[in-house]
């Protein structure tokens, strides 16, 4: 396998990580799989006769194991997104071990080694919101804003299209 494909993640710290973008028809194949939890309705038939569905109180049974499946379905997906970018780079030292502020709140080290890949990569990789976001980019193949704007400057602006 080759590693043709593979771009650079700069993280807090000027941590540097390589991985595999994952394209848009990639993510279709996942989406089919694996489709989205359906949000509950309640059902009701309104004075003209005509049924309509309203949206579930936040406190109803139904509507609390709703927003539990989005969380974990989203979870799922972020992991699987993790996993993808990192399959041929990024590999768990032989010494690692949990945080011990984890340790005593009852988090222990994995033992299937993907598991404890997507572990490594909470506790270790992504360091703050920022991170997340920057490697959630890396992994959907966006663009930057700073990228964009690096972009930009090689095109005459409007003014320099004008006095042309």
């Amino acid at each position: 396998m080759t590693n043709d494909n593979l771009i650079t993640v700069k993280l807090s710290g000027g941590r540097e990580f390589r991985g595999k973008p994952i394209g848009p028809q990639a993510w279709v194949l996942v989406f089919d799989a694996n489709p989205m939890p359906v949000e509950p309705k309640e059902e009701k038939v309104n004075d003209a006769g005509v049924k309509i569905y309203l949206t579930l109180p936040s406190d109803d049974p139904r509507a609390i194991h709703y927003r539990e499946e989005v969380r974990d379905y989203n979870r799922k997906l972020e992991e699987a997104g993790w996993l993808n970018f990192f399959a041929d780079t990024l590999e768990v030292p032989d010494d690692w071990d949990i945080p011990i502020g984890h340790k005593r709140m009852g988090v222990k080290i994995a033992k299937d080694p993907l598991d404890k890949l997507i572990q490594y990569i909470r506790l270790e990789v992504i360091q703050s919101t920022d991170d997340a976001i920057k490697l959630d980019q890396a992994i959907r193949g966006e663009l930057t804003e700073a990228e964009v704007d690096a972009a930009a400057a090689l095109f005459p602006g409007d003014e320099e299209r004008e006095a042309a």
